[in-house]
């Protein structure tokens, strides 16, 4: 019993330690069914992930920062399959929000 007690609180431990954005990641399955409703590949994604804006200041992004992103990554994305429309695009990234 202690010993649960012990695993149980270093869990929750470790898991406040990361940062609030890992906590928030979507799940590889969603990832996965996000990517192939939008007809691009891992590296397509990856690859336009990391050619998004951050936000100025660590923490939450403003709307802008927000919308300039989301911008930026479906203009990524639609050079990488252009048949993506908004709205399928829009509907795969819903999917990938927290609660979503």
């Amino acid at each position: 019993m202690r010993t649960l007690l012990i695993l149980a609180a270093s869990a929750v431990a470790f898991a406040s330690a990361l940062p609030a954005a890992a906590q928030n990641r979507p799940n590889r399955a969603a990832m996965q069914t996000a990517m192939q409703e939008m007809g691009v590949t891992r590296s397509d994604m990856r690859s336009c992930m990391q050619s998004v804006p951050r936000p100025a200041v660590q923490g939450q992004p403003t709307d802008a920062e927000r919308q300039a992103s989301g911008e930026a990554l479906y203009s990524c994305l639609n050079a990488a399959n252009p048949s993506l429309t908004p709205e399928v695009f829009r509907s795969a990234m819903s999917q990938l929000r927290p609660g979503g």
